[in-house]
């Protein structure tokens, strides 16, 4: 009788032992588990971070310093903004900051203000001229055009604050003579401007990654 209740006894134990292992394996494979939701918490975490480093960058440009405004060969106006950088220019060339004035894009019909300037006498000259293509770099290999051109060493271009750097660092690649670049604040909520901003990054950072010549 002993060795039936031996083998009956190991017969009993292997369901138990096997049991024990899987209850064992299943407690080590979830001590191994991530807390739930640790993934999304530490990606929220990235993104808040980043956005935080974008936002202050962006503000960097809200606040971009402005070069004095010395009397130079030619005065320019970029193109956007919500008239302050048209306004800004023509109390440059009041204080006569220039015989010439350029507005680039001046001739399209959503800029009544400076349609009126292309389309009438001034005491200082006006160039109303397109840039090829319509952007900030078309705009600079503009200036660095008609730098060439009329032979001009002297250059003060007006743009917004948020626009000031990236309109720097395209025309120094297409102008090397002397660059004033005065930045004109917009007449806008902040929360806009900041907006803008934050496209404006956004070009910025192309512009120093991309295509390095004019």
């Amino acid at each position: 009788m002993e060795p039936v209740t031996s083998k009956a006894g190991r017969w009993r134990s292997r369901p138990l032992g096997d049991a024990r292992r899987r209850a064992t394996d299943h407690q080590v494979g979830r001590g191994r588990r991530r807390p739930p939701g640790g993934g999304i918490l530490g990606w929220g975490l990235v993104v808040v971070v980043l956005g935080g480093l974008w936002g202050v960058a962006a503000a960097v440009l809200v606040q971009a310093p402005t070069d004095p405004a010395h009397s130079a060969d030619a005065l320019v106006v970029f193109a956007g903004g919500r008239g302050e950088r048209l306004s800004k220019a023509e109390r440059l060339l009041q204080q006569d900051a220039a015989p010439t004035l350029v507005i680039s894009n001046g001739r399209d019909a959503r800029w009544p203000a400076a349609n009126r300037l292309c389309a009438s006498r001034q005491r200082f000259e006006v160039v109303c001229s397109q840039p090829h293509p319509d952007t900030t770099r078309g705009e600079a290999r503009m200036v660095g055009d008609l730098a060439a051109r009329r032979g001009w060493r002297s250059v003060v271009v007006v743009t917004s604050t948020y626009h000031a750097r990236r309109a720097r660092l395209l025309l120094r690649r297409c102008f090397d003579g002397q660059l004033q670049v005065v930045a004109a604040a917009p007449r806008e909520p902040w929360f806009r401007t900041w907006a803008r901003a934050n496209v404006e990054l956004a070009g910025l950072v192309r512009a120093l990654v991309t295509g390095r010549d004019c």
